[in-house]
């Protein structure tokens, strides 16, 4: 049956599975309708049917989405914002920084606008540059990657050589 719907959801079938959810349904009726006295099969029956209850759930909340479509209209979206470059997977810092890697950095960092920031972005861009600089001399390496991560609920900034060394 998941397999099925599955399908159905990437495209594959026409139509949703139905009579082959009525049929697991009717064959868990008739599980739990015979006396099992073993409490291993019991366990199987209610597992089988707690399984195939949390399926159901889910595909009828995926019908239900696929029924009633996107949640705001198309002409209400405001559009996606393009990140050129993401703080939590990596910024690269080349030899001559991008402003914008810089600007991804610093927002991650200390927010939007620099609120709570400890320094200003022109500040925060020598940090960077000085910090990357030790890092080639010490690695021999063109580019570093500096990432924000998470450190006991505060963003602290990582950084590490790209690629091999030149």
């Amino acid at each position: 049956m998941k397999i099925d719907f599955d399908r159905f959801f990437i495209g594959a079938l026409p139509t949703p599975p139905e009579t082959l959810r009525y049929k697991c349904f009717a064959g868990i009726r008739s599980l739990r309708s015979e006396h099992h006295k073993s409490a291993a099969i019991r366990f199987k029956v209610n597992s089988l049917e707690a399984k195939l209850n949390s399926l159901n759930e889910l595909f009828n909340r995926r019908l239900r989405a696929m029924e009633t479509g996107p949640a705001t209209p198309a002409r209400n979206r405001e559009p996606a914002q393009v990140r050129t470059h993401d703080p939590l997977d990596g910024v690269v810092i080349k030899p001559s920084a991008d402003p914008s890697a810089v600007e991804a950095l610093y927002s991650e960092l200390y927010g939007k606008g620099g609120r709570n920031a400890k320094t200003d972005l022109e500040s925060f861009q020598g940090f960077l540059m000085n910090q990357a600089q030790a890092i080639r001399e010490k690695t021999g390496c063109a580019d570093v990657v500096f990432r924000v991560t998470s450190e006991k609920g505060k963003p602290r900034l990582k950084a590490k050589p790209a690629g091999d060394a030149n």
